[in-house]
């Protein structure tokens, strides 16, 4: 049993599950399948790639807090030793540049790293899909996240498993929620470091805090 099973996390438990459905709409995947289908340009239409859990989550509350957690599994910033590493973990050929200035161009790490998606699509690798198709990652949750027909929505691209437990919580915890602690946990927590704070200031020649 994990931690969040135990009976001392029953209150974290408790209030990640409240968290989950009570500040999030659970939405059909079909139905934001057809709010996200756009033209081309030729009259035709095409779909995004889609996680595989197929109900998502719309975000309101909590909506841009989570955007700013997104990041791509793809390196967006330009440095190329990213990019260099990120084809070696997935064992995608990374053509070192002539000119060893083009490796901060940013035209050249912009192209790079259209190369690279294109060569990771092409290995069948389903997250290299939900890539292309504007998915990101939210940090280290195990959620994906993208903006649809104006809302952010997060998706689980797995199944057979507790959400709760895998991605509700490391959520919950990364939004810097503390509702499982009570008003008087809080007061203790807050007596705790004024103390830690006082005895800091002790006059002692070898106290650290001097």
């Amino acid at each position: 049993m994990s931690d969040f099973y135990a009976p001392e996390s029953a209150k974290l438990r408790e209030s990640v599950q409240h968290f989950a459905n009570r500040s999030f709409a659970s939405i059909p995947q079909d139905w934001a399948q057809l709010a996200s289908q756009y033209h081309d340009g030729q009259g035709e239409v095409e779909c995004y790639a889609w996680p595989m859990w197929g109900t998502l989550f719309r975000c309101d509350d909590f909506a841009p807090n989570i955007a700013r957690m997104l990041c791509s599994a793809l390196p967006e910033d330009s440095e190329a030793r990213t990019l260099r590493e990120f084809a070696e973990e997935h064992g995608l050929d990374f053509a070192e540049p002539e000119d060893a200035e083009d490796l901060t161009c940013e035209d050249w790490l912009e192209q790079t790293r259209e190369d690279l998606l294109e060569q990771w699509r092409e290995s069948y690798d389903e997250r290299a899909d939900l890539e292309a198709s504007g998915w990101q990652e939210v940090g280290s949750t195990g959620f994906l996240a993208r903006e649809i027909d104006g809302s952010l929505f997060l998706g689980v691209h797995g199944a057979g498993y507790d959400f709760h437990e895998a991605h509700w919580s490391a959520l919950y915890l990364a939004l810097g929620l503390r509702w499982h602690i009570s008003e008087e946990d809080e007061e203790d927590e807050r007596d705790t470091a004024r103390r830690l704070s006082e005895d800091s200031i002790c006059g002692k020649a070898d106290c650290p805090c001097s």
